[in-house]
């Protein structure tokens, strides 16, 4: 899939899509410095990729029937940034989180359902390892009629390593046929590594559907002694486990090129 830069569409800190086509674009470390807000016009699509974005506070709009597919694809330091999102009525987001990074920081994102029948779908691969600290909190609020919102988070932590899922869905009151759901899972491999998920549902209507999860464990004894009478290395076999646990995040990049680095990149850091 082939990507534009949107240096030459950045004007006073403002993203502005305004074409009614389907369009994808790269933004970049250097790009994302000099962003504010983005915002998508009524009814159209985008694809945005970020990549190596660090340090950063964007806020994106999503006017009436906007469809955004945002990925972010981080392999540096995490830093700490935000990211927030403003979906109005029959907007849809689908945001897909492939974190590679090191270092110590908190990324947030922030997501207000605020129109109706408006949507987000999120998802996060990650994985911490010697001493980082990293930290993913995603808040989504449900403020319009028949709101839709899933969060799956999944996440390996190795080494001296510490990494926290947390955050929480807010169904306000008057959200009604509203449904949200949450899912968190970190594999820790090692006894200092320290992993924590602890998803939050707040729920201030009666006519809706809601539900969380959350799964912090070692790998599976019985999985790794299998692999091994298979004649597989320890090593191969926990790669394998890995590879099993956070691949699914590739199915959400469309780009081969982007594949094949998250695959390098998921290898090089188990």
């Amino acid at each position: 899939m082939k990507r534009n830069s949107v240096q030459n569409l950045i004007k006073n800190n403002d993203l502005i899509f305004t074409n009614q086509e389907h369009f994808s674009y790269i933004i970049k470390g250097n790009d994302i410095a000099n962003i504010k807000n983005i915002i998508l016009n009524e009814n159209l699509e985008a694809n945005l990729l970020f990549v190596d974005c660090v340090n950063f506070g964007v806020k994106v709009i999503q006017k009436t029937g906007s469809v955004l597919n945002a990925k972010v694809l981080n392999k540096n330091e995490i830093g700490n940034s935000e990211l927030s999102f403003d979906l109005m009525e029959n907007a849809t987001l689908s945001l897909s989180y492939a974190d590679f990074s090191n270092g110590k920081g908190i990324n947030k994102v922030d997501v207000n359902l605020i129109g109706d029948n408006s949507r987000c779908d999120w998802i996060l691969s990650s994985i911490s390892r010697n001493d980082d600290n990293k930290e993913f909190k995603v808040l989504i609020d449900h403020i319009g009629l028949s709101t839709r919102a899933t969060a799956n988070n999944y996440g390996v932590a190795k080494d001296h390593s510490r990494l926290v899922f947390s955050g929480a869905s807010h169904i306000e009151k008057g959200s009604k046929k509203s449904k949200t759901k949450q899912d968190a899972r970190i594999m820790v491999f090692s006894k200092e590594a320290d992993a924590v998920a602890k998803p939050i549902l707040k729920i201030d209507e009666n006519d809706i559907e809601a539900g969380h999860s959350a799964v912090l464990g070692q790998v599976n004894e019985e999985h790794l002694f299998y692999l091994k009478s298979r004649g597989i290395s320890e090593k191969e076999a926990k790669t394998l486990i890995v590879m099993g646990y956070i691949k699914p995040i590739l199915k959400k990049f469309e780009d081969e090129e982007i594949k094949e680095e998250i695959e390098k990149l998921i290898l090089e850091r188990v």
